[in-house]
């Protein structure tokens, strides 16, 4: 349930349980931080996948309102 590989010089975690993804998520997510980015990467993934700190804490409460299970149903 747990895969740990090297991309090149860093060190990657999967996790492949969904409760383990939930608690990442949700609990542990300042622990984790995103690799940097080429730069053409970075103008191609303005998406909420592609961003970090601050900016990514805004953007996913705009969305967060919208995929609630209420609303979802």
């Amino acid at each position: 349930k747990i895969s740990f590989h090297w991309f090149g010089k860093t060190p990657q975690v999967i996790l492949m349980d969904p409760e383990m993804v939930k608690e990442v998520l949700l609990n542990k997510f300042g622990h984790f931080h995103k690799p940097p980015q080429p730069n053409a990467l970075k103008i191609l993934a303005m998406g909420l996948l592609g961003l970090d700190g601050e900016e990514w804490v805004q953007r996913r409460r705009l969305v967060h309102s919208a995929f609630h299970m209420e609303k979802l149903k």
